[in-house]
This record gives C-alpha cells, structure tokens and sequence, in this order.
C-alpha cells in the first residue's frame, strides 16, 4: 500500500513571508521588510500595499528567477533527519503548496529541496489543499468516513499531514480530518494559528510531527 505524507512548504519548511516582505520593500519605500514572520504582519503588508500592490509584488515574483530558490529554511538538523526516517521507511513524500504554478515555481521549489537536503517528493501545486485530498481519495474509491453518526476507520494511504495556515487548518478540521477516527491532521504551533482548528494536534517542530508519525507506524 502506497502511505504518503504531505508537508506545506511556506511557514512549515520554509520563511516564505520573509521572502516576500523583503520584495515589497524594494517596491515601496514605506514599507519595512520582516525578519519573522507573523501573521499579523503580513496581513498589515497586505493591507498596506492593498490589491494592486499585491499583484505587483507576485508578478516581481514570476520575473525573478531564483525568488522560491533563495527562501530561508525554517528546518533544524533535526527536522531534516526526521524527514529522511520517514523516506526511509518507505512512505511516500508530497509537497503540497498553495504556490502558483507559473513560471519555474516547481523548477525552483525542487532546486531547494536538493540544496537543503531533503527528502525527495512531490511537489503539489493546488488552490484547495482540503478540496485537493478529498476529491482524490474519492476518486480512489475510498469511502466517506463520516456518515451521520457512524464511523469507519480510514484509508491508511494518508499518514499524516502537517500545516500552518489557519485557514487551510480549518477546512482541514472540517474535512479530510472529520474522516479519520486517529490524529491526521497536525498544526505547527505558530502565534498567528492558535484560534485556528482547535481540535486539531499541534506539533512544536517538523521533528514532533514526523516522531509521532513514526511512532504510530510502530504500532500498526
């Protein structure tokens, strides 16, 4: 049985605000580049340069050529070994984004999986995370867990799935994750997503959600 795990890439691997923030101010003289990211920050940025601001900023994104190549880790050491115990027990890696998929997004998203030593893995593109997961084991033929007041054990082909925007958390809480009777679905712990999903597992690092991952494995 293919077993996969799919990790968000921008705020669970990777700084992607920081990238991004750092674009704005070569554009706008009124804005200051963040170092962290929070999401009361972005949104202020987002608010601030307004709609045609945004589009300006992405399309600086789509013209640079080594944009997602040059994002930051947020991985230790120790998230990285995770990620290859989990490759090296046979499961399926996914990266799943909510990147455009336009220009060499998916060239340069690769480029950096190899320059910082992970494993290797799809790389996703989709709008709808939630949407995305639950059409494709439909499609599979794997049934609806939740009817009602009865409940089914899931489809063991999705092990985990960990994720820090709130908003994708909450179609998650709503979705993929009401059709598993086990955590599926975890949280990385940020500021900005502790209102988000609380019924949903948080994990303090990549390194807590592939451990418990790997410690279910060993007791299925």
């Amino acid at each position: 049985m293919i077993r996969a795990i799919l990790f968000d890439l921008d705020g669970v691997l990777c700084d992607f605000s920081h990238s991004f923030s750092r674009l704005a101010a070569t554009l706008y003289d009124d804005v200051a580049p963040h170092d962290t990211f929070t999401q009361d920050s972005f949104s202020w940025l987002f608010e601030k340069i307004g709609k045609e601001g945004q589009e300006r900023v992405w399309a600086a994104v789509l013209a640079r050529e080594d944009f997602w190549l040059k994002i930051p880790s947020l991985l230790t050491e120790y998230d990285r070994r995770a990620m290859w115990m989990l490759f090296d027990e046979g499961v399926d890696i996914i990266y799943l984004t909510n990147r455009h998929n336009k220009g060499t997004m998916l060239d340069q998203t690769q480029q950096w999986i190899w320059r910082h030593d992970l494993p290797n893995g799809l790389i996703h593109p989709v709008k709808d995370k939630d949407l995305h997961l639950r059409e494709r084991m439909l499609e599979a033929g794997k049934p609806v867990l939740r009817l009602d007041n009865v409940e089914r054990e899931a489809p063991g082909s999705l092990l985990g799935v960990i994720e820090d925007n709130p908003r994708n958390l909450e179609k998650y809480e709503r979705g993929i994750a009401a059709w598993y009777t086990r955590p599926v679905v975890y949280a990385a712990d940020r500021k900005y997503n502790r209102d988000a999903a609380p019924s949903l597992p948080r994990v303090n690092s990549v390194m807590d959600f592939c451990d418990r991952l790997l410690n279910y494995m060993e007791t299925e």
